[in-house]
């Protein structure tokens, strides 16, 4: 699948307010170093990171996405009834039925009656969801718009695996955006699917394909990944897709960047 967005023009969009929430329960690579049996500075070498966050084994990823969009709506002073729209995006839903949105917003204590849905496309949710988000501002649709990823990936963490287990932690973020002036917006943006990889990161468990009156294993509800296969094919399509951006009408030497960010939790 192929879905781009080309125009001479911005597509208008606007980030009027962020928020972050993390759960109290630092973890230091020393302390994985001892839980998993391996010399002081192995795990930090290893993964490159200092320290990440887990939450506790009754915590909330609802009361964590609240936490986010409180901090972002007290942060600007953002009415809480101006939102009428919000949007999961987070990897992994809280649970299967009902969409993790309505529980946000039941922990958020939003007004009764405002809309919120889902938008599953694991790591990439957040900027399916600005693009989506973008889409319903200027088509008038909505005004105001909250966008909360909040994951508990601690949950999901195969130990055994030490290509994403020491480098995932937990937490939330959340976006407010308008369609703003124009003078901001979505640049070009391009995505696309290549199912043949569907088995290359996954957890198997939480849908229909594991059937608990079959039989389940603790290991289908663990994050499992082919982390080298996954780059292969991935570095095998960046070339294709830089081609495709080239052509759509979009000039990167216009335009100032902080930061480009390409995401894999492992080591590959």
């Amino acid at each position: 699948m192929t879905a781009p967005y080309s125009s001479t023009a911005l597509l208008p969009l606007k980030i009027i307010a962020t928020g972050a929430a993390l759960p109290p329960g630092r973890v230091d690579s020393s302390a994985l170093d001892a839980l998993l049996n391996k010399p002081a500075g192995y795990v930090e070498k290893r993964s490159g990171v200092l320290y990440r966050f887990h939450a506790a084994l009754d915590a909330s990823q609802a009361e964590l996405a609240a936490q986010a969009l409180q901090d972002a709506l007290t942060k600007n002073q953002i009415p809480v009834d101006s939102i009428d729209l919000l949007i999961s995006a987070s990897a992994v839903p809280m649970q299967a039925l009902p969409c993790t949105a309505a529980l946000i917003l039941k922990a958020a204590h939003l007004p009764s009656g405002t809309p919120g849905f889902d938008i599953n496309s694991s790591c990439v949710g957040f900027i399916t969801a600005l693009q989506v988000a973008a889409g319903l501002l200027n088509a008038g649709i909505y005004k105001r718009i909250a966008i909360v990823s909040a994951d508990l990936v601690s949950r999901g963490i195969d130990w055994d695996d030490e290509e994403s287990s020491l480098i995932l932690g937990d937490g939330a973020a959340c976006a407010i955006v308008e369609r703003g002036d124009g003078s901001s917006g979505i640049l070009s943006s391009l995505a696309e699917t290549y199912p043949q990889g569907s088995d290359l990161c996954e957890i198997q468990a939480g849908g229909t394909r594991r059937n608990p009156r079959a039989g389940m294993t603790d290991q289908d509800f663990l994050f499992h990944m082919k982390g080298k296969q996954l780059f292969r094919q991935a570095a095998a399509l960046i070339e294709g897709y830089r081609a495709i951006t080239r052509k759509k009408r979009f000039d990167a030497g216009r335009y100032r960047y902080r930061r480009a960010s390409p995401s894999q939790p492992s080591f590959a």
